[in-house]
């Protein structure tokens, strides 16, 4: 999140040709051993996770589950695959996300939400950087010291990963990405892996698992999935089962 905003600051954001540029290059670089590769995408990820994605599912059917989706293009993991006529299903608790999304993404399924439990639902801090939003009160505390403070504070509705319903295996071209500022392990613990157990998962954490475990890489680590690559803020994992393209 740093980061992300450090890049803001040089004008350089996700909209910045250069900054697009930028993550299409770092997404050949650090793909399979410096060797690069056509593609067919034009970058909209805000570290190349898009790119790095496409290196490894092909196809021009494909599906994916974006939690804490965001803005639909700007910045999104998923937005170039939906260019390329794959569908999914995004989930927000952002209510100006959600009305951006059902305008510019009609095939994909809506949810304005928050993931990682069922109930009456969460409290949710909401910041004018949308980015920043949250249901970590250590979250709060700690943006708070950083000088932000949030605009809006309300009850979002709450369920879990598997009540979306969405199904898939190794085998299949789908990605699970997930933005949830601090709640990675309770979106992973309300999946049932025995129905939804994707080729590839984008999850931004916290504490890059760069020479060491998180809880977030031993959860996955238990459930056959490894780390592939660390991109910004985002690590990528992919099942031991799936076999990337090309």
């Amino acid at each position: 999140m740093m980061l992300t905003k450090a890049l803001d600051s040089l004008g350089l954001n996700t909209d910045s040709k250069l900054r697009r540029r930028g993550n299409e290059l770092y997404g050949r670089v650090f793909h399979r051993g410096n060797r690069p590769k056509p593609l067919d995408i034009e970058s909209y990820s805000q570290f190349g996770e898009d790119v790095f994605v496409r290196h490894l599912l092909s196809g021009t059917h494909g599906t994916y589950v974006d939690i804490g989706s965001g803005h639909p293009i700007s910045g999104s993991n998923s937005y170039a695959f939906y260019k390329l006529g794959w569908t999914g299903t995004l989930v927000d608790p952002v209510a100006s996300n959600i009305d951006a999304s059902q305008a510019a993404r009609k095939r994909d399924r809506i949810v304005q939400a928050c993931v990682g439990g069922s109930g009456e639902g969460i409290t949710f801090f909401e910041y004018d950087v949308y980015q920043y939003s949250t249901t970590s009160l250590e979250r709060v505390a700690e943006l708070r010291l950083l000088g932000y403070e949030p605009k809006l504070s309300y009850l979002s509705p709450m369920v879990k990963l598997s009540d979306l319903g969405v199904e898939a295996k190794p085998a299949d071209a789908c990605f699970l990405s997930i933005d949830v500022e601090g709640m990675e392990m309770q979106v992973l613990e309300s999946n049932d892996w025995s129905t939804f157990l994707p080729a590839v998962l984008l999850i931004e954490e916290w504490d890059a698992p760069l020479g060491k475990t998180t809880p977030v890489c031993e959860y996955l680590r238990g459930i056959g999935y490894s780390l592939v690559a660390v991109l910004g803020p985002t690590s990528v994992y992919q099942h031991l089962e799936f076999q990337p393209a090309g």
